[in-house]
């Protein structure tokens, strides 16, 4: 995408930074920008838009409804599910970062802004955008293909997914970004890998929409019954789930690998399967460390997404290729650039 094709939503509540930062954007090539004065305004175009946009510029402190709980809007519709979200703001209270993450924003720019910056992070913005369109593109042409398939057999299960009414369920790509986003340093985390055993028999014994209801009821039961400050958790793909918690959860760590496969085990024994067969489903921490770096968090993750998209990669070559090297070049920006000035 041109960057002056780029729909830019910008929200903040004072006209001078509007006008300068939209005339900043302007320089840089973008060109298409609307501006709004509060939340309310926002959620005005959006709905009179006739194009969705591409990336919302969003004031943290805006008067009535704040930019937090405009982020959560805008998540709340299947449009902007990936859209950027990128949060401006002057307070550098921890609280505030976390909550507008908690609400789905990819990304702050503290006050006051560095045109260059704005700039840059909008370009990595774009980038995104351009990942999810052409894996759209790329699997809207694929079940094209597939003739005679019921509504549930467009869905992949050997691939990833994610559940918008699941919370704390990401994509596996929004999921490695909040890695991204992370200080450089060491935590305290989890991570953990939830795996359906003979994931092939099970798709070939039974229809994508049972295997999709029981991939479903695992996501919402974990999701609800763990809880913790931070979890973050991906489907990616061939059975397979990752799971993440940071911080204090309240239980020892062998405890959450425990209770994760009890509650998915009490979830797929709900789901009726043709014939009853029991879904055998296997837990496992994926370090052995309580206190890991974001770097070392990072590379096992793509570790284990990795294993599932080679498992993968015949059926889907075109996709993978076209992903492996868009994301290629947003690590580069992410390496470039200092998130945590």
């Amino acid at each position: 995408m041109e960057t002056d094709e780029m729909r830019i939503l910008l929200v903040d509540d004072d006209p001078i930074l509007r006008d300068l930062l939209a005339t900043s954007l302007g320089r840089e090539g973008f060109l298409n920008v609307t501006s709004a004065c509060s939340a309310e305004q926002a959620v005005e175009l959006v709905d009179s838009a006739s194009e969705a946009f591409d990336c919302f510029l969003l004031d943290i402190m805006l008067e009535g409804m704040n930019g937090i709980e405009l982020c959560r809007r805008l998540r709340q519709r299947v449009e902007y599910r990936i859209a950027p979200i990128i949060m401006i703001t002057s307070n550098r209270a921890k609280a505030f970062m976390d909550r507008a993450f908690t609400a789905g924003a990819t990304d702050f720019l503290r006050k006051p802004l560095d045109q260059a910056e704005v700039a840059g992070r909008i370009r990595t913005a774009m980038l995104l955008v351009e990942v999810m369109r052409q894996e759209q593109r790329g699997r809207q042409a694929l079940q094209t293909l597939m003739a005679n398939a019921g509504e549930f057999d467009l869905i992949d299960t050997t691939q990833r997914l994610c559940f918008p009414d699941v919370s704390d369920m990401l994509d596996y790509f929004e999921f490695e970004n909040r890695f991204l986003r992370l200080k450089e340093g060491q935590y305290q985390m989890n991570l953990i890998r939830l795996q359906l055993e003979d994931p092939d028999e099970l798709c070939q014994r039974h229809s994508r929409a049972d295997i999709l209801k029981l991939i479903h009821a695992i996501s919402a039961n974990v999701g609800k019954a763990i809880q913790v400050r931070r979890l973050w958790f991906a489907y990616i793909g061939a059975g397979r789930f990752i799971f993440c918690t940071i911080g204090p959860t309240g239980l020892a760590s062998p405890a959450i690998p425990d209770r994760i496969r009890e509650v998915a085990r009490e979830a797929a024994h709900k789901i009726t399967l043709e014939g009853n067969p029991e879904v055998r489903i296997s837990v496992q921490p994926l370090s052995e460390r309580r206190i890991i770096s974001r770097q070392a968090a990072l590379s096992i993750i793509r570790k284990e997404f990795d294993i599932v998209s080679r498992a993968s990669a015949a059926s889907l070559p075109t996709i993978d290729i076209i992903e492996n090297h868009l994301f290629a070049k947003i690590d580069n920006i992410f390496s470039a650039a200092d998130y945590n000035e």
